[in-house]
């Protein structure tokens, strides 16, 4: 668990929104390198390309969901404690499981059919890359924290 830093403490917004702003392209924007180079390749769906497919998607995809949702929750964590890798993460994923939740709730609600399907991928495909993105998020931060430090004078 996570412990709280020392009260000086004090989120960067400029480093954290661009944390969040790079995590998913950190690992869409290879994917999608990865897919074009896998049909340029082999004029079909390659190894290539079925690996670089799903963080291609997943960038589009999931972007708004992660921004409106994801963004608010790692913020909330950021504010309490140094981001890191396990605590983003699991609060990637539990959101992602939420959102799953609703999803499912809403739909028996309204009755809608055929809803399964995004159910499925929201769970198997979303809770894994929003566990990602989190870590990424820290991982990004640690880093950009580090290149561009704090100017602490007067």
């Amino acid at each position: 668990m996570s412990e709280p830093i020392p009260h000086p403490y004090r989120v960067r917004k400029g480093v954290l929104w661009s944390a969040v702003v790079l995590a998913p392209l950190v690992w869409g924007v290879p994917g999608a390198i990865l897919f074009y180079v896998g049909l340029w390749v082999h004029d079909d769906f390659g190894p290539l390309a079925v690996i670089g497919f799903l963080p291609a998607v997943t960038m589009i995809a999931g972007s708004v969901p992660y921004l409106i949702l994801g963004a608010p929750i790692i913020w909330h964590h950021a504010k309490r404690t140094y981001p890191n890798k396990r605590t983003l993460a699991k609060a990637g994923a539990v959101t992602n499981l939420c959102l799953t939740i609703v999803i499912g709730v809403g739909a028996l609600i309204l009755a809608l059919e055929d809803i399964g399907g995004a159910i499925a991928l929201f769970l198997f495909v979303g809770t894994p890359f929003a566990a990602l993105w989190g870590a990424t998020v820290a991982v990004v931060y640690k880093r950009l924290d580090g290149c561009f430090p704090a100017n602490n004078q007067g």
